[in-house]
């Protein structure tokens, strides 16, 4: 009988005494993490993340995109000095963070510029990494670092779509306005 108390006794002494690990939940905006674009055209990502921890501080550092070798090349906007993030611990539901993609104001996971000569249909999928530095204390003041860390990672995929051609629509009203211009001109001219 005391052979199976004791060590469940050292088990939940353990477990209670150990301190808590900060726990970064990361999601992706667009939800599920797909999107799109044309052969040359950047695509990204906007984020949220949670810092579930009741004692730890966090610093976003940067993050990664991770999948086989593929036709475009993944920029990391989180470490830019103008994007820092820092989460405070939280009691309640955890401190939060959130920024939207914009290629143009490097805000967001990242950008992924797909490769010029991807082939129109093919997709690459992988996942979004985080890393962080997790602190006891608040960092701007007597915090002290503990280590580094990533989070788990958002699955990502980038979808390659066909240059959109102009429609025949286009055509027939071009076609159309320059057949009327042409008559105008041949009528003013008698």
């Amino acid at each position: 009988m005391f052979q199976r108390i004791i060590p469940a006794i050292v088990l939940l002494a353990l477990t209670t005494c150990l301190p808590a690990q900060a726990s970064l939940l990361l999601s992706l905006s667009p939800i599920g993490g797909a999107v799109s674009g044309t052969p040359g055209a950047p695509v990204g990502w906007g984020y949220s993340v949670i810092n579930n921890s009741p004692t730890e501080w966090v610093i976003l550092t940067r993050s990664s995109f991770t999948s086989l070798p593929g036709w475009g090349n993944y920029t990391d906007f989180v470490f830019l000095p103008e994007n820092f993030v820092m989460l405070a611990p939280s009691p309640g539901p955890g401190d939060t963070a959130s920024q939207s993609f914009s290629a143009t104001a490097k805000t967001g996971a990242g950008s992924f510029l797909i490769d010029p000569a991807a082939n129109v249909g093919s997709s690459v999928t992988g996942g979004i990494i985080f890393y962080y530095d997790r602190y006891d204390g608040d960092p701007t003041s007597d915090g002290q670092y503990i280590d580094a860390a990533t989070t788990d990672p958002a699955s990502a995929t980038v979808t390659v779509n066909p240059v959109p051609e102009p429609s025949t629509g286009v055509f027939f009203c071009i076609g159309i306005g320059v057949v009327g211009y042409a008559r105008r001109r041949m009528a003013g001219s008698r």
